[in-house]
């Protein structure tokens, strides 16, 4: 069991690292506002159809190695096992609310990437990639990324028990990726409502 000093921060560094907000750094260079242009959110895919591909691709790169470095970062100070879930949600809950954006935020999707890639190691990697290559076929149709999500969080829960390694982490990190899936169909069909100029691309 990690010390309480080591609870603590690493709770508190891995939100800090999640409310980095790349997305929004990186659009107002472009002198774009990403809150109000296509579906309002700081995440990857709005940078990626509103901002630039590459700069997209940087963003999403950027949010998934925040998501990664907290829980190395939780690692280093002593936290290990289901333990590291907890370091993991405060990241999700960062990206989500961040304190440097008026505690607004993206999905989360894209540090959950990092985040599942360092706590699973090696089947964490394969279920990304089944995850991304699952939402690209489903691109156009309604909520890609939660299809994709389903694929690959599926296999790890699949492989975890039919192998019977790392069960309880798997199931931990599956059900932080469903919170993240859940609050990002909620957050677009309200989005859908306040938004006139809503464009999920």
């Amino acid at each position: 069991m990690p010390t309480i000093d080591a609870f603590i921060l690493s709770i508190l560094l891995a939100y800090l690292l999640g409310s980095i907000p790349v997305a929004t750094l990186v659009s107002r260079r472009r002198s774009i506002d990403i809150f109000s242009t296509g579906t309002g959110l700081p995440g990857a895919a709005n940078v990626f159809r509103q901002v630039g591909h590459k700069l997209g691709v940087m963003v999403s790169a950027g949010d998934a190695a925040k998501g990664a470095l907290a829980i190395v970062v939780a690692s280093r100070l002593g936290m290990e096992g289901t333990w590291l879930l907890l370091p993991a949600t405060a990241a999700i809950g960062g990206h989500w609310n961040s304190i440097f954006s008026r505690f607004r935020g993206g999905d989360g999707l894209a540090p959950l990437m990092g985040i599942t890639i360092i706590v699973v190691p090696v089947y964490g990697p394969i279920a990304v990639v089944i995850g991304g290559v699952v939402g690209l076929w489903f691109h156009g149709n309604t909520h890609p990324s939660l299809r994709g999500g389903f694929a690959g969080f599926g296999f790890l829960l699949a492989r975890a028990v039919s192998m019977q390694e790392d069960v309880t982490i798997t199931f931990g990190i599956a059900t932080i990726g469903l919170m993240v899936l859940t609050h990002a169909v909620i957050g677009h069909h309200r989005r859908r409502d306040d938004l006139p100029d809503y464009d999920p691309g």
